[in-house]
């Protein structure tokens, strides 16, 4: 095999997914070909492309995901839980947990409400942790936008920037608390998160919907110890 053909077949073995088949044929100038798919006029050998880089654990720590197995991650649970990429309608009342979210760039891994007793008053933050797919470019710009309970028309923004580490490898995984609020129902409140190309915000690339459940009625509430109590006994202190 010439030294040209070599660097053909790594490259084309580089890109193979997982599994995939790369045929091998000669023409009739014998020159060796590499392809992912077989020539129509031309009996092709079949080449089994290599396994996946290993992650097996060095030095007691797994190995870090490659952007292709967190890919593949992302498309099985998507395809295993279609109903959770819908969007999701906001519900003034109480139900089930809402699942996490799914669209064209983000996927949702976690979400909640923390909650803190002051001056006669439950002050709280949302969070929520996304995962960011492998096509988000680097320097893309996320506009969290937090429904206010105290004003539902002007949403609380919490913004980050798709970046690097100092070990030069994307950031994919954003953790986000929203400013502090009050006024909180025993309802789901929703986080658009809008996923601009930069921070100048002129072209916008999608936008992913959360929503977060509140299982406490702050208007019900009158001491620290009352609202701990109706969350274990009740698991909320709705109405």
């Amino acid at each position: 095999m010439s030294k040209k053909s070599q660097v053909l077949l790594l490259l084309i073995l580089a890109v193979a997914t997982v599994g995939a088949t790369i045929y091998k044929w000669v023409d009739e100038k014998g020159v060796t070909h590499y392809s992912e798919t077989p020539p129509a006029k031309q009996k092709a050998q079949e080449i089994q492309a290599p396994p996946p880089p290993s992650t097996a654990i060095e030095g007691g720590k797994p190995a870090p995901k490659t952007w292709q197995e967190k890919e593949q991650e992302f498309q099985k649970r998507r395809a295993e839980h279609p109903q959770e990429s819908r969007k999701p309608e906001p519900s003034t009342q109480l139900g089930p947990l809402p699942p996490n979210a799914i669209s064209e760039y983000l996927a949702t891994k976690s979400t909640g409400i923390s909650y803190d007793f002051r001056s006669g008053r439950v002050v709280a933050q949302f969070s929520i942790s996304v995962l960011a797919r492998p096509d988000i470019p680097v320097g893309a710009y996320l506009e969290f936008r937090f429904e206010n309970p105290a004003d539902h028309g002007n949403p609380l923004v919490v913004s980050r920037t798709v970046g690097v580490t100092p070990r030069n490898i994307k950031e994919d995984t954003f953790f986000v608390l929203s400013p502090e609020v009050e006024g909180l129902k025993c309802r789901d409140y929703e986080v658009l998160v809008n996923v601009y190309e930069s921070g100048g915000k002129t072209k916008l690339l999608g936008s992913h919907r959360q929503l977060i459940q509140s299982r406490v009625d702050a208007a019900r509430v009158h001491s620290i110890e009352q609202m701990l109590d109706d969350l274990a006994r009740r698991k909320h202190s709705c109405p």
